[in-house]
């Protein structure tokens, strides 16, 4: 009988659905009002241990189902139900919607001068998510069927259906079991991620969650902290206002919203490539934890990755309408024009706000995407009319920057000394071999079906077959091998890399040639060539942005864009595992062993590269602690000589500013000073005619100096990232008898993190 009930009540949930998702929907809203209007403290709530435990969780579930779900959800499930998106696609869609949302309320209201509370984004989901259900209330009431608040199967279907009901069948079909497998280790990542840290990964995250604070303290948007890109900042600090959560919580907790909304985003990208569940989970596995580079953006609560996260959505829009245009038939105009408006909108919204979340990785992926349709484009405009459209996002982006928005960023890539003419030079003989190039691959672009099954079988162009048995397999890992080899060798006597690195790059040689030997055959298929041009405009991107960082002698575009690339590496990895599938060798026992080993490779050299290396950016407790003792105990304006990104740190606990207007200013406490030389080592404290560089800063800046960083420190200037000093160097900063050390946190094994102050 239990069960039974348990089978009925789980029924008429599933056959109203919309109405419990709305009752829900309510409650959520109300818990959230209630919060803002600081109920707890009215009548005495957190004074009761179980009762305000029940309160905060009742909060933190209320805060997590609005941030994702409101206000849109009924938009995609109810009114756009009928559109050609299936279950996944649309709860996606609706994630990313919602930040959108948010977003764009936060950047109106602070145009239109109306602080930015708690109550304001509120009453922005109250204005938007009721006239969307009257809508469908009027919508319903005068076309009909009236299914919003009923059941939407007849009284005699229901009857007839629950007598066939069963609970462990309706889960089978509503989740695999690698799904759960998936899931599961997603979930054991963040935890992992979350354990491994002191705070969360990296320094930007604290100059992210200021911005928030400043948002929730002062109620406005304080663009000079990002460039007046303030996406992410603005979504944290709705997540603050509705759960009441520290801000310093936030960027520690965020790897569940980036690590499943980006696993669920890709998921459906490679559904729509593949068509095969279990090669798409396997694809999303071989993303979320391989050393390719796209943990590194999940993990860290930066713009860059949320950013990225949206991108992804624009591409998985664009690639479902270019699906249509790329079939052997001419794309009709009815087909250009089907459900187009609903496409171009949604592309729109999550543009603008990639765009007011990160510039620089919204430029890079929109170019990729204007580099596949122009090809498209020039060899038939049917096929590639999106490319009109795309140009239009161009613009958009141009009257963004326009306005300031993330116009700063070009500082950091741009040197403005460097010679016009060789820039022209460069650019006129880019042209050139683009033309050619641009020329030469649209010839390959084709729209018939049934080569690629040929190919792969041997019945056709029979040397793909013969050099994938006889030369690539073998060369791969003969490749990687030798390079491992070497590199052990050479490490050995001449460098000092850790021997996780070794491994942690032979992991990439071999997930990516793999990649590229999938993709050129893959390519034969019309639904492709897209993804294989496509890969190969991210690698002519990261080309030029490597010579120009070499030109400029900067490190920092052309490793954006590697971060960039991973998920077009994995749909191309992902796509020789389908060649696999496809002829049947799967089934091998030696190809099982195979995808085995690069598996279980990838998955160990990713452990344990991320649990060393990931310590140079992690900012430990005792770091903080020293940052901490000065804020609290100096009140003058010093100067400050730091590791790339603690300046961030300090300016946290420095908070708030005398300056709290809307002319904010972030350096007002102290100078936080980045030389052409590492500061570090004590040879570098003297310049070539023997003078103290430290003792001329303390007297230009007419203030104290102070100097502290980590043993292994992260400079980014010009090609390096890291330094380092030896225990010799370290030994002889209590000997300077120019530096005195005033402070110093040291845990229970004698690691240190001293402050030093310049005589």
């Amino acid at each position: 009988m239990n069960r039974l009930r348990l089978n009925q009540i789980i029924f008429k949930v599933k056959s109203r659905k919309n109405l419990f998702i709305f009752i829900l929907s309510l409650i959520s809203l109300v818990i959230i009002l209630l919060k803002l209007v600081n109920i707890d403290e009215i009548i005495g709530i957190s004074d009761m241990f179980l009762l305000g435990f029940i309160y905060q969780i009742a909060i933190a579930f209320s805060t997590i189902f609005t941030i994702l779900f409101l206000p849109t959800y009924p938009i995609f499930f109810i009114i756009f139900k009928e559109k050609s998106f299936n279950f996944l696609e649309k709860l996606s869609l609706t994630i990313i919607i919602n930040s959108v949302f948010y977003i764009f309320i936060g950047y109106i209201g602070y145009w239109f001068g109306v602080p930015l509370t708690g109550t304001f984004f509120f009453c922005a989901i109250i204005i938007l998510f009721f006239p969307i259900i009257f809508y469908i209330f009027y919508s319903e009431f005068k076309n009909g069927p009236y299914k919003f608040l009923r059941s939407e199967i007849s009284s005699i279907q229901s009857n007839r259906n629950l007598i066939n009901f069963s609970l462990f069948n309706y889960f089978k079909k509503l989740i695999s079991v690698n799904s759960l497998l998936l899931i599961f280790f997603i979930f054991l990542v963040c935890i992992l991620n979350i354990f491994k840290v002191s705070y969360f990964g990296g320094t930007d995250p604290w100059l992210h969650a200021l911005n928030s604070r400043i948002i929730t303290d002062i109620n406005f948007l304080p663009l000079e902290g990002y460039h007046g890109t303030m996406g992410l900042n603005i979504f944290g600090a709705v997540i603050y206002f509705f759960s009441g959560i520290n801000h310093l919580l936030i960027p520690r907790y965020f790897v569940f919203y980036t690590f499943f909304v980006s696993a669920l985003i890709f998921y459906n990208i490679l559904m729509r490539i593949f068509r095969n569940k279990n090669l798409a989970i396997f694809g999303v596995f071989i993303l979320e934890f391989s050393s390719l580079g796209f943990t590194n953006m999940m993990l860290q609560y930066w713009p860059s990755g949320s950013a990225l996260i949206k991108c992804l959505a624009i591409f998985f829009l664009l690639y479902v309408r270019l699906q249509d245009f790329i079939q052997p038939e001419r794309p009709s105009k009815n087909l250009i024009l089907k459900d187009m408006f609903l496409f171009y909108i949604l592309i729109i919204l999550i543009f603008i706000s990639a765009v007011l979340t990160h510039v620089v990785t919204s430029m890079v992926l929109l170019i990729s995407f204007l580099w596949l349709y122009f090809l498209y484009f020039i060899k038939d405009y049917r096929r590639g009319v999106d490319f009109i459209f795309l140009c239009g996002l161009i613009g958009i982006f141009f009257i963004l920057n326009l306005f300031g928005i993330g116009s700063g960023h070009y500082r950091f890539f741009i040197s403005f000394d460097f010679p016009i003419q060789l820039l022209i030079l460069g650019a006129i003989m880019g042209g050139i071999v683009g033309i050619f190039f641009l020329w030469m691959v649209q010839k390959s672009i084709i729209f018939t079906k049934g080569s690629y099954k040929l190919i792969i079988t041997g019945k056709r162009s029979r040397y793909y077959k013969k050099i994938e048995d006889k030369i690539i397999i073998p060369l791969i890992f003969s490749i990687t091998i030798s390079f491992t080899l070497l590199f052990l060798i050479a490490n050995l006597f001449w460098f000092n890399f850790h021997i996780v690195n070794i491994f942690y790059v032979a992991e990439i040689l071999i997930i990516s040639s793999f990649a590229i030997w999938g993709f050129l055959l893959y390519q034969k298929k019309p639904k492709g060539k897209p993804l294989f041009l496509w890969a190969v405009g991210l690698l002519v991107l990261l080309a030029a942005g490597f010579i120009f960082n070499i030109l400029f002698l900067s490190n920092m575009i052309w490793q954006r864009i590697l971060y960039l690339i991973p998920p077009a590496i994995v749909i191309g990895f992902v796509s020789y595992i389908y060649k696999l599938i496809k002829i049947g060798s799967i089934r091998a026992i030696k190809l099982k062993i195979l995808i085995l080993f690069i598996v279980s490779f990838s998955l160990f050299s990713t452990y344990f590269y991320e649990s060393i290396a990931f310590e140079v950016f992690n900012v430990k407790r005792r770091d903080v602690s020293n940052i901490r003792w000065y804020s609290r105990y100096t009140s003058n304006r010093n100067v400050i000589i730091s590791e790339f990104g603690w300046s961030y740190i300090f300016k946290y606990y420095d908070y708030p500013f005398d300056n709290r207007s809307e002319a904010l200013l972030y350096n007002e406490t102290d100078y936080f000073l980045k030389y052409d030389i590492d500061l570090f080592p004590p040879d570098n404290h003297f310049n070539e005619n023997g003078t103290n560089i430290l003792k001329e800063i303390k007297r230009e800046y007419n203030t104290d100096v102070y100097i502290i960083f980590d043993g292994i420190y992260i400079i980014n200037k010009d090609f390096e990232l890291f330094g380092q000093l030896t225990e010799e160097e370290e030994e002889r900063y209590y000997t300077l008898d120019y530096l005195n050390k005033i402070c110093s946190s040291m845990t229970e094994n004698g690691e240190e993190t001293p402050t030093f102050w310049v005589i």
